[in-house]
């Protein structure tokens, strides 16, 4: 018989949840991983995790952005908000990663301008988190996060299975289309070419 994890509370229920999905995610992983190599898998998985947190990012949404232009703000929404930036900083960064290893990893990309502030953004997530007064439990009947919604979870890990299923069949070379980003992202101040701190040899 089985439990409908969406009305009942209990703390064996978040157990069992966790439960489940690490186990169908393991198995999963390891019977695709008989015929995929590991370099495939992991870009497999990183499109798998783009996916979950694209959804979290639409379902906190409107609870994020009502937060930020509360003209009062209310100590759940310092945490929602947090919750949000900090999936968003998730989100590029997982897609900087795939995009990463389809491009062939080149290293002047792993070392671009844009990087930083995608961290960042999960920096000012952290702040946000830090200085929630009090957001902990519910507040006038409320619950400190926004509501549950199975649905959306159902079609971001379907839209995952369908981008790994066409990544399987076309492998894509995004390398070519990479290359051309590089002068615009590579490295604006051109680090290590200026010798501005060279001391220069004694005769």
């Amino acid at each position: 018989m089985f439990v409908n994890i969406y009305a009942d509370n209990r703390p064996e229920t978040l157990r069992s949840i966790i439960i489940w999905a690490a186990a169908v995610l393991f198995i999963g992983y390891q019977i695709l991983n008989a015929f995929v190599s590991n370099e495939d898998m992991i870009i497999y998985v990183r499109i798998l995790d783009v996916a979950a947190t694209a959804v979290a990012l639409w379902i906190f949404a409107p609870d994020a952005w009502g937060g930020i232009i509360r003209k009062s703000p209310e100590p759940r929404d310092f945490l929602i908000v947090g919750i949000w930036l900090k999936f968003l900083s998730s989100e590029l960064q997982g897609i900087y990663a795939i995009v990463y290893r389809l491009g062939g990893a080149p290293r002047w990309f792993l070392n671009n301008e844009l990087l930083p502030g995608v961290i960042m953004v999960g920096v000012i997530a952290v702040v946000c988190h830090v200085l929630a007064p009090g957001a902990i439990g519910a507040h006038d009947g409320r619950p400190a996060v926004p509501r549950r919604n199975q649905y959306g979870l159902a079609i971001g890990f379907g839209c995952a299975v369908l981008m790994v299923g066409a990544l399987i069949a076309s492998k894509p070379d995004v390398q070519p289309w990479l290359e051309r980003t590089r002068p615009y992202i590579g490295d604006w101040w051109r680090t290590g070419e200026l010798h501005l701190w060279k001391v220069p040899a004694s005769s």
